[in-house]
């Protein structure tokens, strides 16, 4: 039995391709639950996800985390699979996890990419945006075990494309309702380090769909990633001294290498380069502000 947990908020323009997605895939459907945890959507989002075969629950404290933990609490397979109300499962998605929980009885979770698609943007913003989030990610290209204290180039299990046995989502405490959207690095970290086994499998995908599309969006998904970002960071290290100057001079080496990009010969289109500092000055800021 496997469950599919989505957790969503005004998601209207985009979780019946979700949901199409998942329920395209071959996979026996007495074997198959969807979950959509609703975090108070007013845009219609309920009744979309309500013409599908889905079960549908309201989660009315705000944030990820806890969505995800109503979604939790309310699955009944032996495996819980995550994804976002704003992605596309690929067509085997549900086969490949399956499968793959059947050959590593011993691994306690797996992710994979979460790929950016090829058409469709609404504007440069958002291709652009979609373009960087690939860059700068780099998700791994072979099967890995995912890696303490690094992020997706490590083999981290992004909330957007993973699934982990429901035992271990309960006795390890759940997402942290605390980190905001990074409650994913924090549980991957958090299980590493308790000894347990993620892996990152680069043949299991999805893409993302909803990147931002305006400058409005991008500040919003940037300072709250960097913000968020901080407060993971400060459950696992002491913040001292020599810890303060390593993050400072990473990202004062990234913040550098945007503004060279930005005013050397590029084939990049100028429009890209300004976004990228864009990206990296509110990131950075935003982490400086979750610092407190």
């Amino acid at each position: 039995m496997i469950s599919v947990v989505i957790p969503a908020l005004n998601s209207a323009e985009t979780i019946a391709h979700t949901l199409s997605s998942i329920f395209s895939n071959e996979f026996p459907s007495n074997n198959l639950e969807v979950i959509v945890v609703d975090n108070g959507s007013v845009d219609g989002t309920e009744e979309i996800a309500a013409k599908f075969p889905v079960r549908l629950y309201y989660c009315s404290k705000r944030g990820y985390a806890p969505t995800l933990n109503v979604g939790i609490k309310k699955a009944k397979g032996e495996l819980v699979c995550f994804t976002a109300s704003d992605c596309i499962v690929y067509e085997n998605w549900l086969e490949k996890i399956s499968e793959f929980f059947d050959k590593n009885p011993d691994v306690d979770g797996v992710g994979g990419p979460v790929l950016s698609p090829q058409t469709g943007f609404k504007n440069d913003i958002e291709k652009f945006t979609a373009e960087l989030w690939i860059e700068d990610n780099k998700f791994p290209k072979k099967v890995q075990n995912a890696q303490y204290m690094r992020m997706y180039s490590g083999g981290m299990l992004g909330i957007t494309n993973c699934a982990y046995k429901k035992e271990t989502l309960v006795s390890e405490g759940f997402f942290d309702e605390s980190v905001g959207h990074s409650s994913d690095v924090d549980f991957t970290w958090r299980l590493i380090k308790k000894g347990r086994l993620l892996v990152f499998d680069p043949s299991i995908k999805v893409v993302h769909i909803g990147f931002p599309y305006s400058l409005q969006g991008v500040f919003n998904q940037q300072f709250r990633w960097g913000k968020n970002f901080t407060r993971v960071l400060k459950k696992y290290r002491s913040f001292n001294i020599v810890d303060d100057l390593k993050v400072e001079i990473m990202c004062f080496r990234q913040l550098t290498a945007a503004f060279l990009i930005l005013m050397l010969p590029s084939r990049q289109s100028i429009t890209k380069r300004m976004l990228r500092c864009y990206h990296y000055i509110w990131f950075h800021l935003g982490r400086i502000y979750g610092r407190g």
